[in-house]
C-alpha cells in the first residue's frame, strides 16, 4: 500500500483544518464536455520507514477526468482544438482539486500555470506554511534544461510540469480526444429551381457523419452530395466520435424562375 509522506500529510491536515475549521466550501464547476482523459502522476519512492512500508513523496496520483476517476462528481479539463484557454479542474485524493484555468494551449504546448485549490485558500489564510500550491506547465529546470508538457501528432500528452513545494507531475499517462473538425459548404450557394447545387464537406477525427434534412448517413472523412432543393434550405452536417459531437451547416437559397410574356404577332 502506498502511503505519503509525513511531511505531506501533516500539511494536507493542515489545510483542511485551516479551511474547513472556518466554513469554507470550495465550489468547483467543471464544463461537460472533458477531452483529457486518463491519469497524471506526482511521486517517487523516497524508501521504507520500518512499519511503515514504501513512502511516496508527492502527490500521488491525479485524475483529470471524472470518466477515469469515478465518483458521483462531473469533473474533467478540457483542452481547445486549437490556441486558447484550457478549462476544468483535476481531482486528487490526498490534496484535493487542481484549477487549469490558468493554462494555455499554444500549438502543440500547454503553458501557464494550473493551481492546487486547497493550498490556495489556505495560503488566503495564511495557514499553507508559505506554500502557493502553482504548478508551472513550462519553463527551464535549475540545470538548465528545458521541461513543458506537449501533445503529440498521435493526441497523447508527454512531459512534466512543475510544482516548487510538490515536485514533478507526470503527464505521459494522459491523451487528448479532440471532437470532429469539420469544413462543409455549397457550390453554388444560390441557384434557380430546378438547378442542382453540390453539398461539399471534409473532416478529421470523425466515426460517423450525417446530413440533413433528407440525406442521412454519409462519409465520415470526405464527400460531396447532389441536392435540387425546391426552397431556401439550411442544411446540417453532423459528425460525432468517442468525446462527442459537432453540427456544421450550408445555406443554399433557392430562386424562382421569371417566365416573361411575349405577346403574339
Amino acid at each position: 500500500m502506498k502511503k505519503i509522506s509525513p511531511k505531506l500529510s501533516y500539511l494536507i491536515i493542515g489545510l483542511l483544518i485551516g479551511v474547513f475549521s472556518l466554513g469554507i466550501v470550495l465550489v468547483v464547476q467543471a464544463g461537460e464536455e472533458h477531452n483529457l482523459r486518463g491519469w497524471l502522476w506526482s511521486g517517487t519512492d523516497d524508501g521504507n520507514m520500518v512499519g511503515q512500508g514504501t513512502i511516496t513523496t508527492g502527490v500521488g496520483w491525479i485524475s483529470i477526468n471524472s470518466l477515469s476517476g469515478g465518483g458521483a462528481v462531473n469533473y474533467g479539463v478540457n483542452i481547445p482544438d486549437s490556441d486558447g484557454s484550457v478549462t476544468g479542474y483535476a481531482w486528487s485524493e490526498n490534496i484535493g482539486w487542481i484549477d487549469f484555468s490558468g493554462v494555455q494551449r499554444e500549438g502543440d504546448n500547454l503553458t501557464g500555470w494550473a493551481r492546487f485549490l486547497s493550498i490556495k485558500d489556505a495560503a488566503s489564510l495564511n495557514n499553507s506554511g508559505n506554500w502557493q500550491g502553482w504548478i508551472k506547465l513550462q519553463g527551464a529546470a535549475q540545470d538548465g534544461s528545458s521541461y513543458g508538457v506537449k501533445i503529440n501528432s498521435d493526441f497523447t500528452l508527454s512531459g512534466y510540469a512543475w510544482s516548487d513545494e510538490l515536485g514533478w507531475i507526470d503527464f505521459s499517462r494522459s491523451n487528448y480526444a479532440p471532437k470532429p473538425q469539420c469544413s462543409f459548404y455549397a457550390d453554388p450557394s444560390t441557384i434557380i429551381s430546378p438547378q442542382t447545387a453540390t453539398l461539399f464537406w471534409q473532416c478529421e477525427y470523425a466515426e460517423s457523419c450525417s446530413i440533413s434534412p433528407d440525406i442521412g448517413s454519409v462519409n465520415n472523412a470526405s464527400g460531396s452530395q447532389p441536392v435540387s432543393p425546391s426552397t431556401t434550405t439550411t442544411y446540417v452536417l453532423t459528425c460525432s466520435n468517442s468525446n462527442g459531437s459537432a453540427d456544421w451547416t450550408a445555406q443554399i437559397t433557392v430562386l424562382k424562375s421569371k417566365i416573361k410574356e411575349i405577346a403574339p404577332e
